[in-house]
């Protein structure tokens, strides 16, 4: 879920259109996940702030730029969790480094052993685990379309030359354009936050031009934007609920609960 929430703020750091809004609001159909149904997304948006509610469920997600700081708010629980950015970044600098390490090792002994049944491994576990880092780019197709009353252009991401996701996006949407600078700081924040070269998912988003209407993953994942508007919503709405229970974020050992 958080990855995929990433993976569509990084799209909207690549817009390239200059109108002037003061706020943004936007709902998004998401579907094709084998363990949930079909949801609407509700995202709001205000300068370095940005909040996205997922489904009927009420799950939150709030990044303050300008604190620099993730909150994840769960209602059902009454509680939420924070993270800073330089806290995800320790995380996910260890996590990549420790994963490197034993892909590496695992490397080493595949090397020894004699070259058929070294093919053979490789194929039980999966070629994917034992390659580098793949090579990710963005390509314009030329292909344009209409989704939810918007003009698209559709881009593919490709992976190693392989299709990875579809991305139509607009230069049309005219609310869009006070977010760019924001998502381009926050793009480019998650970006540094990989060690070198991983960044290769975020870096081919730079590609993409215009506010993503619909994104698509191999996979099957579906993202559809369905409305889009002005709004001004106020600063307390990108706060933690007052008297929620502050848990440690799982990523830092906590258990959520």
């Amino acid at each position: 879920m958080m990855t995929r929430i990433l993976f569509t703020l990084s799209l909207l750091g690549c817009a390239t259109i200059t109108a002037f809004s003061q706020g943004v609001y936007w709902e998004s159909t998401i579907s094709g996940n084998a363990d949930e149904k079909t949801r609407v997304d509700k995202a709001y948006y205000m300068p370095r702030m940005v909040k996205i509610v997922q489904g009927d469920d009420g799950e939150e997600v709030i990044i303050r730029l300008d604190k620099e700081v993730m909150t994840m708010v769960d209602h059902s629980k009454k509680a939420y969790q924070q993270i800073t950015f330089a806290e995800m970044e320790q995380f996910m600098k260890g996590a990549s480094g420790e994963m490197d390490a034993q892909m590496e090792e695992m490397r080493k002994q595949l090397e020894q052993l004699p070259e058929d049944q070294r093919k053979m491994a490789e194929q039980m576990m999966g070629s994917g685990m034992m390659r580098k880092e793949p090579k990710v780019e963005s390509r314009n197709t030329g292909e344009t379309g209409t989704i939810s009353g918007y003009k698209c252009t559709k881009y593919m991401v490709m992976m190693d030359g392989k299709e990875s996701s579809t991305v139509w996006a607009s230069r049309d949407v005219k609310e869009f354009g006070v977010m760019r600078k924001d998502m381009e700081d926050f793009a480019r924040r998650m970006k540094a936050m990989m060690p070198a070269g991983k960044g290769g998912v975020t870096g081919a988003m730079e590609g993409i031009d215009g506010f993503p209407m619909q994104t698509e993953t191999a996979g099957g994942w579906k993202n559809v934007v369905t409305k889009i508007e002005s709004r001004s919503t106020p600063e307390s709405e990108f706060e933690a609920p007052s008297g929620y229970r502050k848990d440690k974020p799982m990523m830092m050992g906590g258990e959520g609960e």
